[in-house]
């Protein structure tokens, strides 16, 4: 969920956003990170789909939001 509003950061603002906006969007890819092929896998959606990664973000955000 959290990777979903910085990869949107990507393609707005300045180029300065931008690039810091990437920059983060590398910090979610490190190797050692546990969800590191969902992170990924979730990039490659976005890239490929975005609106479909959208529909998923907002899926998942309703599922935590919802849950007691």
């Amino acid at each position: 969920m959290a990777l979903y509003p910085v990869l949107v950061e990507t393609r707005q603002g300045t180029a300065a956003e931008r690039a810091a906006a990437e920059a983060e969007v590398d910090a979610f890819l490190q190797p050692n990170l546990r969800h590191l092929n969902c992170a990924r896998s979730f990039r490659r959606l976005f890239k490929s789909d975005p609106v479909e990664a959208k529909e998923v973000y907002l899926a998942c955000r309703k599922l935590v939001t919802t849950k007691s």
